[in-house]
C-alpha cells in the first residue's frame, strides 16, 4: 500500500485516470462527456456541444499532464476534487434523466482518485537534485498537452447518436457571431440581420419593435418571455428561434414546450451554422433603427432608466 501511496506513484495513477478518461470519452462519443459542464458552458458561453466537448476533452489531457509533470499533493487534491465535484453533479442530472449506474462508477472512482491524493505522502524536497519538472515547464506541458488534446479531439468524428444523414455528411460547422452591441445606431438594412434574417426588415420598419434571440430549451429565455411578453403590448414583439448547429447534441433533456408571447411573430435563424449567441437577447428597434442591445453578459433594453 505504501508504494501506492508514494508521490510520484499517485501522480502518475491520478494523470493515468485523467488520461483514459479523455480517451474514453473520444471513443464513445460527445455524449459521453459531462452533461453538466456542458450545461454552463451552452448557458454562459452560447457554446456548441461539439465545440464544448473537445473544449472538456483537452482540459482532460491537460489536467493528466499538469499532474504528471508536477507530481505535487496540493495539484493532485485539487484536480481530483473537481473530477469528484463534476461526478457528483452528474448522479444528480442521472437520478433525473437516467444512466444512474455509469455516473455512479465515476463517481466512485472519482473519490477513490480523492482519497489517494489526500494520503499519498508529501514530496520532500532533496537537498541534492531536484525531482520532478519545475512550474515552468509544468505550466508548459500542461499547455501543450491541452492543445494536442484540442487537436486530436477537433479532428475526430465523434461517434454521437445523431441521425444518419447528420453522421454521412461530414459538414464543418461555422461559428457565426450575431452580436447586436456594435450596430446601435445603425439601420436595419445595414447589418448582418438582412441576409440572415429578411423577414425581419418589415417587422421592424416602423415605430418600436423589440426582437428576442431565444434557444427553446433556455429556461432563462422562456422566464423573459413570461415576465415581459405574456400579454400583449403596444410594441412589436420578434421571437427569433436560434436552431442547434449541425450535428450537435443537446446537453440539456429537458423539453420546456413552447415560449408564451401571443403576439410574437415567429423567426428562425437559418439552421446549420453554430450562432454565438448570449441568449436570451433582446435587441430594440426605433422605425428600424438598432437603439439598444442587452444579452446575458449586460444591458437591460426592457427596463429604460427612469
Amino acid at each position: 500500500m505504501k508504494f501506492f501511496l508514494q508521490p510520484r506513484v499517485a501522480s502518475f495513477i491520478i494523470a493515468l485516470a485523467f488520461a483514459l478518461m479523455a480517451s474514453l470519452q473520444l471513443w464513445l462519443g460527445a455524449e459521453s462527456t459531462p452533461a453538466p459542464i456542458h450545461t454552463v458552458l451552452q448557458g454562459v458561453f452560447a457554446m456548441p456541444d461539439l465545440i464544448a466537448a473537445r473544449l472538456i476533452i483537452a482540459a482532460e489531457f491537460g489536467i493528466a499532464a499538469a499532474v504528471l509533470c508536477a507530481g505535487v499533493r496540493p495539484l493532485n487534491v485539487a484536480a481530483t476534487t473537481v473530477s469528484a465535484f463534476v461526478a457528483l453533479a452528474c448522479v444528480s442530472r442521472a437520478l433525473r434523466e437516467g444512466g444512474l449506474p455509469l455516473s455512479a462508477l465515476a463517481l466512485i472512482s472519482s473519490l477513490a482518485l480523492l482519497a489517494l491524493a489526500v494520503h499519498a505522502a508529501p514530496r520532500l524536497r532533496a537537498v541534492t537534485a531536484r525531482r520532478g519538472m519545475s512550474s515552468a515547464w509544468t505550466a508548459l506541458g500542461a499547455l501543450a498537452a491541452a492543445t494536442i488534446g484540442m487537436r486530436v479531439a477537433a479532428s475526430t468524428s465523434f461517434r454521437a447518436p445523431i441521425t444518419d444523414e447528420a453522421a454521412s455528411s461530414k459538414v464543418s460547422v461555422s461559428v457565426i457571431d450575431l452580436d447586436m452591441k456594435p450596430f446601435i445606431g445603425r439601420h436595419y438594412n445595414d447589418t448582418s440581420l438582412a441576409s440572415y434574417l429578411p423577414d425581419l426588415g418589415p417587422l421592424v420598419s416602423e415605430g418600436t419593435a423589440f426582437v428576442v434571440f431565444y434557444h427553446p430549451n433556455c429556461q432563462t429565455c422562456h422566464g423573459l418571455f413570461d415576465d415581459y411578453f405574456a400579454v400583449p403590448r403596444v410594441e412589436t414583439v420578434v421571437a427569433v428561434e436560434i436552431p442547434p448547429a449541425t450535428g450537435s447534441i443537446s446537453a440539456s433533456h429537458e423539453e420546456l414546450g413552447a415560449i408564451h408571447c401571443p403576439q410574437c411573430s415567429m423567426l428562425m435563424l437559418p439552421p446549420g451554422p453554430a450562432w454565438g449567441v448570449a441568449s436570451p437577447m433582446v435587441v430594440k428597434f426605433e422605425n428600424g433603427i438598432i437603439t439598444c442591445s442587452s444579452d446575458r453578459y449586460g444591458g437591460d433594453c426592457l427596463n429604460p432608466a427612469q
